[in-house]
């Protein structure tokens, strides 16, 4: 048995806040799994998603965006992006997520898909 640390191995700046980003499982492009952990009022830059990717909400809640505005999602709530979408989210009081990517990944068929509108940002 061995025991690993990873809640804040590894931080990257965003703005004025500090983010915690940390790989989990990368095997050859096939499957990658991080741990992130956003202190209150950080996000997650717009990036556009290389591969599909889901988010898993661990604990705290925040906001996911979209050309049409913000999504607010909590403890218990997934997000899936197909490759060529944009990806961006964030947190005003603090969130930790599991972000799983890979070719293979489908959601559909585990999780039962949620229908939330959107605010505007």
């Amino acid at each position: 048995m061995k025991l690993y640390q990873y809640a804040q191995r590894k931080t990257d700046s965003m703005l004025y806040q500090s983010y915690h980003f940390n790989t989990i499982l990368s095997q050859t492009g096939d499957v990658k799994i991080n741990y992130i952990s956003l202190a209150p009022y950080d996000y997650a830059p717009k990036t556009e998603a290389t591969i599909p990717k889901l988010l898993l909400i661990i604990s705290g809640e925040g906001w996911i965006a979209n050309s049409e505005g913000r999504i607010y999602v909590n403890f218990g709530e997934a997000v899936f992006w197909k490759a060529g979408e944009y990806v961006e989210f964030g947190s005003a009081d603090g969130m930790t997520c599991i972000s799983i990517e890979g070719f293979e990944i489908s959601p559909d068929t585990w999780l039962q898909v949620l229908h939330k509108g959107t605010t505007s940002s």
